[in-house]
C-alpha cells in the first residue's frame, strides 16, 4: 500500500507530522491547515476502522457457528429463545454480525414480543414483519403504564397481519391498559388475564378463540362472547358465597349464549351460573355445546342443580366444585342429580376418591371424588364425574366428622382409587365401609399419612381363633383392610423421609409382607427414585416410579 493516499495525505507514521509555523505567514493560514490535516486524518481512521470491522467479519464467516445453514442457525435460536428469558436470548444479535442478521431477518423471534422495553417492543413489533403475534405483559405492573398500553392499543387494532394469537396479562395494569382501549380486536384469537387483581373490562374480539380471565368482575352480557370461542375460563373474583349478583348471567342470557358456542369445548365457570331461582324456573332440558369436551362449574350447591336443571350436557368430563351454605348440602345435591336425569351418577357410585387437608385450615379437608359414568350410544362411551367439596369450617370439626358425612350420602363401595394429601393420619378411613374394590392408594406430601395407613393394615387380623361349640378352635376368616388393593403410591418426599428414618420404609414392607397371596400388593411405586437403587426385598412386586393422577 503507498504512503500516500491520491490527496497527497501522508500515512507513515514518522512523517504524518506538520511542519513548525512560519513566522512569515499569517496564523490564520496555519490554523486551516492544522483544521484540513484533522479532517483528512479523520476520515482515514473512518475508513481504516470500516476495513477492520470488514475483515472481522469475514474472519468470522470461516468460524464453525457461522458456517452452519441458516436454517439450522435459526431453529437453533428459536430453541434458545422458547427455553430462557428475553434478557438472555436477545444476547444472540450482539455475537457477530452475521448472526445478528440471521437473527434480525427470522420473524419467528420477534413474534413473541420481548418485553424488556417500550421501546425496544416497537423494534421487535416491526421485525415481526406482519405475522401472528404473540403478546405477554409479565410481572409488576408500574412500567406499563404509559408506553405499554399505547402499544397494546395499537396492536389490538391491526388488521394488516395474519392474526393476534394471544394477549395475555400478567399484571395489575390490566384494566388501565384495556380501558384505554376503544373499538374492536379483530384479528385477536385468545385473551387471558391472570393479574390476580380485578378485570372489568374487556374489548370486544370477533375471531376470539379462548377467553381466559381470573379476577374477573365483567357482567356475563359485556363479556366478548364469539362464536368461534372453543374454550372459556371466567373465575368470579368473589365466587361462591361472596359472588356478586351484577356478573351472573340469567338463565336465558346464558342460554343464548351457550347455543351460539356450537364449537365451545371446554367451560370453566366459577360464580358465573345464573340464580336457582330462576334457573329452576326455565323449562329445563336444552341442548347446548355440542362440541363439549370438559365442563368445570365453581358455585353454591342450589346453582350447580339449577345449571343442570336447565341444561341439558354432554361432556368427556364434568367437575363441580361446590361452596357451601350448610353441612346438608351434599345431600341436596345428590337428590338434584336425581331429579334432573343423573341418577346413573348416584347408580355408579364413586369410582375414585382424593382427600386433601387444607394447609391452615386444621382438620379441614377438601374432598374429591370422581364417578365414572355409561355414555350409551356417545363418544366417549362413558363421562367422568367429578365432585370437589369443601366442608363449611364448623368450629371443632375433625376429619372423622367430614368423612362420615361423605359416607352417609355417597355410595364408596365401588371406589377404585384413593388419593391422601393429609397431614393428620388417615385413622378416619375406619368411618369408610370396606372399600372392597380399591386396588390403589397414593400417598402425597405427609409421611404422616403413611404411617396411619401402616397402623391400619397392620391391625389385620390374619387366622385369629375362636371357640366353637365343641371346645374346638376353628379359625374364621381373615379382617383385611383393602382386600383388592394392588398398588400403592409414594411420592418423593415420602420416599426421601422413609429412606432418611428407614424404620418407615422396613416397617411398610414387613405389613405388606404378611398379607396373603390372593390380596398381594402387586406394585409399588416410589416416585422419583431409581428402583434398582434403593434394593428393596419385594419378591413378585413391580416397582415403578410415577403414580397415576386423580
Amino acid at each position: 500500500m503507498s504512503r500516500e493516499d491520491s490527496d497527497g495525505f501522508i500515512l507513515a507514521s514518522k512523517t504524518h507530522q506538520l511542519p513548525l509555523a512560519d513566522a512569515t505567514r499569517h496564523p490564520l493560514a496555519d490554523a486551516f491547515d492544522a483544521e484540513a490535516h484533522r479532517n483528512k486524518a479523520t476520515k482515514r481512521i473512518l475508513e481504516l476502522e470500516a476495513e477492520i470491522v470488514s475483515l472481522k467479519i469475514s474472519y468470522n464467516t470461516a468460524s464453525t457457528p457461522c458456517r452452519l445453514p441458516t436454517e439450522i442457525l435459526t431453529q437453533i435460536f428459536i430453541t434458545l429463545k422458547d427455553a430462557s428469558t428475553p434478557n438472555d436470548w436477545i444476547q444472540i444479535t450482539f455475537v457477530c454480525h452475521h448472526w445478528r442478521e440471521v437473527a434480525l431477518d427470522c420473524t419467528s423471534l420477534w413474534t413473541s414480543l420481548p418485553m424488556l422495553s417500550s421501546e425496544f417492543s416497537e423494534l421487535a413489533l416491526c421485525r415481526s414483519k406482519g405475522m401472528p403475534l404473540q403478546v405477554a405483559l409479565p410481572g409488576p405492573c408500574r412500567s406499563y403504564k404509559r408506553g405499554y398500553t399505547d402499544l397494546v392499543n395499537r396492536i389490538l387494532s391491526q388488521t394488516n397481519r395474519d392474526r393476534i394469537q394471544s394477549l395475555t396479562l400478567w399484571t395489575a395494569a390490566c384494566n388501565e391498559i384495556l380501558s384505554t382501549f376503544e373499538g374492536s380486536a379483530p384479528l385477536l384469537e385468545e385473551l387471558v388475564g391472570k393479574s390476580g387483581y380485578e378485570v372489568s373490562v374487556c374489548p370486544s374480539a370477533p375471531s376470539l378463540k379462548v377467553l381466559h380471565l381470573e379476577s374477573c368482575r365483567i357482567p356475563w352480557s359485556d363479556l366478548p362472547l364469539a362464536s368461534t370461542l372453543t374454550s372459556i375460563h371466567l373465575s368470579n373474583k368473589g365466587s361462591g358465597a361472596g359472588a356478586t349478583d351484577f356478573t351472573r348471567p340469567s338463565t336465558s342470557d346464558l342460554s343464548t349464549s351457550l347455543q351460539e358456542m356450537r364449537r365451545l369445548q371446554n367451560l370453566y365457570l366459577k360464580g358465573y351460573l345464573p340464580h336457582f331461582q330462576d334457573a329452576i324456573l326455565s323449562t329445563g332440558g336444552v341442548a347446548v355445546m355440542p362440541a363439549l369436551q370438559s365442563l368445570t362449574l365453581h358455585d353454591f350447591a342450589d346453582e350447580i342443580a339449577g345449571f343442570f336443571h336447565a341444561f341439558q350436557i354432554s361432556a368427556g368430563t364434568i367437575s363441580i366444585g361446590v361452596s357451601t351454605r350448610s353441612n346438608g348440602y351434599l345431600g341436596y345435591l345428590k337428590n338434584s342429580w336425581e331429579t334432573i336425569g343423573h341418577k346413573s351418577i348416584v347408580e355408579t357410585g364413586v369410582r375414585s376418591m382424593e382427600i386433601i387437608e387444607l394447609p391452615g385450615f386444621p382438620r379441614c379437608a377438601r374432598m374429591g371424588f370422581k364417578f365414572t359414568v355409561p355414555h350409551p350410544n356417545q363418544t366417549p362411551p362413558e363421562m367422568v364425574f367429578k365432585l370437589y367439596v369443601t366442608p363449611p369450617p364448623t368450629p371443632g370439626s375433625t376429619l372423622h366428622e367430614i368423612v362420615s358425612m361423605v359416607a352417609s350420602h355417597l355410595d364408596l363401595n365401588r371406589t377404585r382409587a384413593l388419593h391422601l394429601t393429609t397431614e393428620s393420619p388417615p385413622d378416619y378411613l375406619v368411618d369408610f365401609p370396606l372399600l372392597p374394590e380399591l386396588d390403589t392408594i397414593n400417598l402425597t406430601r405427609y409421611k404422616q399419612a403413611l404411617d396411619g395407613m401402616v397402623d391400619i393394615m397392620e391391625r389385620d387380623d390374619f387366622g385369629a381363633q375362636i371357640e366353637s361349640s365343641n371346645s374346638e378352635c376353628d379359625t374364621y376368616p381373615s379382617k383385611l383392610s383393602f382386600p383388592a388393593l394392588k398398588e400403592i403410591g409414594l411420592c418423593d418426599g415420602i420416599v426421601r423421609e422413609c429412606l432418611w428414618d428407614g424404620a418407615t420404609l422396613t416397617h411398610l414392607l414387613e405389613v405388606l409382607g404378611r398379607r396373603p397371596a390372593l390380596n398381594a400388593i402387586r406394585r409399588l411405586n416410589l416416585c422419583g427414585w431409581d428402583s434398582s437403587s434403593l434394593k428393596l426385598n419385594l419378591p413378585n412386586v413391580t416397582l415403578g416410579t410415577s403414580m397415576s393422577s386423580f
